[in-house]
């Protein structure tokens, strides 16, 4: 599942840092700002993190913000992978091992 490969701490929530490495990950490194951005808007309940709930709404939506408007890590750009070829790549790697 998507959401576990980016809960590395396996607490059930995505942190700061977890998303900052999401980014990354999706091939756009967020600068702290653009952080602080991306997790006002993913995070719904405003709890600091992002939830199972919260991250399945933005992943099943086309990672779209939820007021219809693209900000922060949700407008990654040409140069970004989407999610599913950075989840195709770690699972192609995890059979290679």
């Amino acid at each position: 599942m998507a959401f576990k490969k980016f809960d590395k701490d396996g607490s059930e929530a995505i942190d700061k840092a977890e998303l900052y490495l999401l980014s990354k990950d999706l091939g756009y490194e967020l600068n702290p700002d653009q952080l602080n951005e991306a997790l006002i808007d993913l995070d719904l309940n405003k709890d600091g993190v992002v939830d199972l709930s919260e991250f399945k709404r933005w992943y099943f939506t086309g990672m779209k913000p939820y007021n219809g408007s693209r900000r922060t890590m949700l407008r990654f750009g040409a140069k970004s992978k989407a999610l599913i070829d950075v989840l195709s790549e770690e699972a192609k790697n995890i059979l290679l091992c």
